[in-house]
């Protein structure tokens, strides 16, 4: 089981989606910057999917 689904079991609906919007927020503002300067971007990129993967996970046990 990936570290992040611990954090989220304990979670509200509510609570999880407002700490999605956030990281989502922060994650594509960081990428939008980050066009400018290519490494960085990648490495952006590059967690991005594992964050998003990571989410689909927790939701995923989550209905469970």
């Amino acid at each position: 089981m990936p570290i992040g689904v611990k954090w989220h079991t304990k979670m509200t609906a509510k609570q999880f989606y407002t700490r999605y919007n956030l990281y989502r927020y922060i994650i594509i503002s960081v990428s939008i910057r980050s066009i400018w300067w290519p490494p960085f971007g990648t490495v952006i990129k590059i967690y991005y999917q594992d964050f998003l993967l990571i989410l689909l996970l927790n939701q995923f046990f989550w209905l469970l």
